[in-house]
């Protein structure tokens, strides 16, 4: 596994929460602390998300949000296929 790879094994949307879980702990943000728009959106919006092929992050179709999982969870953005250091 990549060093930065982000492994998701849930993400759910209950009670006014954003709940993910990623190395078995479970992780809640309260919806009206991340985004307006999902705070404000029906229960059948939120149902209708997509976590990207990466897990880089979740896109809500039907209100137009995208979140960052990384950033969620304070957590280094993926390096995929670049090298730390100086490059010159």
């Amino acid at each position: 596994m990549e060093k930065n790879k982000l492994v998701i094994a849930d993400v759910t949307v209950e009670s006014g929460y954003l709940v993910i879980t990623k190395d078995r702990r479970t992780h809640r943000f309260e919806l009206k602390k991340i985004s307006e728009r999902l705070s404000k959106a029906t229960d059948e919006e939120l149902k209708q998300y997509s976590v990207s092929p990466s897990a880089y992050g979740i896109h809500w179709h039907s209100i137009d949000e995208d979140i960052s999982i990384h950033a969620l969870l304070n957590e280094p953005f993926p390096t995929y296929g670049k090298k730390s250091g100086n490059s010159g």
